[in-house]
């Protein structure tokens, strides 16, 4: 027999967890006649049936907390992998040789700007391969016989907004491009005579 404070010392918990495990008749205990006083004493092989449970769920969590980490590392490798094969084809390269051209006759090309052009042409790029695989229609008959837009068509929808978006951020879009300030070669020469360049 275990007084509540032994108990507590073998499950590595508080007593107040203890109570509550003989609240919940986890364990199971006696009360006993001491000096005037009745005291709990809890059974030696509840204690031991609950530390043995306690210790095979801590296993099981760290196996399974185990398994989550692999996961996790695996979906970053695929994703690693993944990124790689994003590459521009002809026409991607083309649309990014078209738009620094045009960007630079506007006067609105900074280095900067190439990796906000490789977007650009890469959702170009991927907008078409989506709407060149929609085959015959934009719905398409699902497993359940029920009616529904063709992944193809939601993803072509979403990269022609993305494109949307990246042609005005880069000042392709005409109203887009009246709100943007375009450098002057007589302020550039200003700039160049207050720090003597």
């Amino acid at each position: 027999m275990k007084t509540p404070q032994e108990a507590a010392l073998i499950l590595d918990c508080s007593t107040s967890q203890i109570s509550r495990y003989l609240k919940k008749n986890i364990l199971k205990s006696t009360k006993k006649k001491h000096s005037n006083t009745r005291r709990v004493f809890i059974t030696d092989i509840s204690v031991e049936n609950l530390r043995l449970e306690i210790l095979e769920n801590k296993k099981i969590s760290s196996q399974i907390s185990e398994k989550a980490k692999k996961n996790k590392e695996r979906k970053k490798k695929e994703l690693v992998e993944k990124s790689k094969t994003f590459s521009l084809d002809a026409l991607g390269e083309q649309i990014m040789t078209d738009t620094t051209v045009e960007l630079k006759e506007l006067g609105l090309y900074r280095d900067n700007d190439r990796y906000a052009i490789f977007d650009y042409a890469m959702c170009y790029q991927i907008a078409l391969a989506q709407t060149q695989a929609i085959t015959e229609k934009a719905i398409i008959i699902n497993t359940r016989g029920d009616q529904q837009v063709s992944p193809h068509a939601t993803l072509s929808l979403a990269f022609s907004k993305l494109i949307d978006a990246k042609r005005k951020s880069l000042g392709l879009d005409p109203l887009a491009r009246s709100k943007l300030t375009k450098v002057e070669k007589k302020d550039l020469d200003k700039m160049s005579e207050l720090f003597g360049d």
